[in-house]
């Protein structure tokens, strides 16, 4: 059933991924079984995390506050993707990543895949934790390739990543009126990428029909506003308080809807996990528009 997790009620996990604090909101131990993995993840304004990769899960990130780069694959080839906020990254499964700060503390909400938890991801490090000295910057540089000829190469014919920096969110006015929906991970952005991560925008004292989906479970993050989330069917609605700092499971064939009670606009991100765009979800409405 639709769960919703606070912040202000979860631990931060400072071991993972030293020296990042995540927040997992959605998982198995905080809604039961989940499909998906979505936490909240913070970093100080030099940080240099280990660079890893997930064998079980494709990973969607969305940055809320703060510039960084993010170094994509092997150590032959290492690209670097300059991530600011509202930017959308996907990481596929295999893909070895990590990141280095710029000097900003960072925010960013991630999703995992089809998974319920963290053990499940498969996370292996390619290389111990760094003490974060510039020797260890320069050694995470990109290096010059060649191609057969002696000429350098491109980034393209040195390695193929699949990992993807998006700016700027498909803007969808129609999908879930009146919000205005930001797909920024699906398959207009991403081959295939086995989950659709976007933002929400809905205007105060906006509601939306209450639907189900069919194919997908669905995790948010409330990042501003203050809604009330409508849960069940007509005779049995569970209204739920979601608030900043707020995430909420919702399985698929949970009937669900909200209203914005506040006096300014409430954003949020989202991710549908195991469908590559929202028409694979199949979004059923239990209510004519709301008027």
């Amino acid at each position: 059933m639709a769960t919703v997790v606070h912040l202000k009620d979860l631990m931060a996990n400072t071991t993972f991924e030293p020296p990042c604090s995540i927040f997992y909101g959605v998982c198995n131990e905080t809604v039961g079984k989940a499909n998906m993995v979505m936490g909240r993840t913070t970093s100080g304004p030099d940080m240099m995390n280990q660079r890893h990769y997930h064998i079980n899960c494709n990973v969607g990130q969305y940055r809320i506050n703060g510039h960084d780069k993010i170094l994509v694959g092997p150590n032959h080839a290492v690209g670097e993707l300059e991530v600011a906020p509202g930017d959308f990254v996907y990481i596929p499964k295999g893909e070895i990543h990590g990141a280095v700060g710029t000097g900003e503390n960072c925010e960013l909400i991630f999703c995992y895949a089809g998974i319920g938890s963290k053990e499940e991801s498969g996370t292996i490090f390619i290389e111990p934790p760094h003490d974060d000295t510039e020797r260890d910057r320069a050694d995470l540089k990109a290096p010059s390739h060649k191609t057969k000829n002696g000429k350098k190469a491109s980034k393209e014919e040195a390695y193929a990543t699949r990992a993807r920096l998006i700016r700027a969110p498909l803007e969808d006015k129609i999908y879930a009126d009146p919000l205005i929906t930001g797909f920024g991970i699906n398959s207009d952005t991403v081959e295939n990428p086995g989950l659709v991560m976007g933002t929400s925008i809905m205007p105060p004292g906006g509601r939306n029909r209450r639907h189900y989906h069919v194919n997908a479970d669905v995790a948010m993050y409330k990042i501003k506003g203050h809604d009330t989330l409508l849960i069940g069917p007509d005779h049995q609605i569970e209204e739920m308080d979601f608030n900043e700092g707020d995430f909420v499971y919702i399985p698929k064939g949970e009937i669900h809807g909200a209203i914005n009670i506040d006096n300014k606009e409430g954003f949020l991100v989202f991710c549908y996990t195991g469908i590559n765009s929202a028409e694979e979800g199949i979004k059923i409405y239990v209510e004519p528009p709301v008027v």
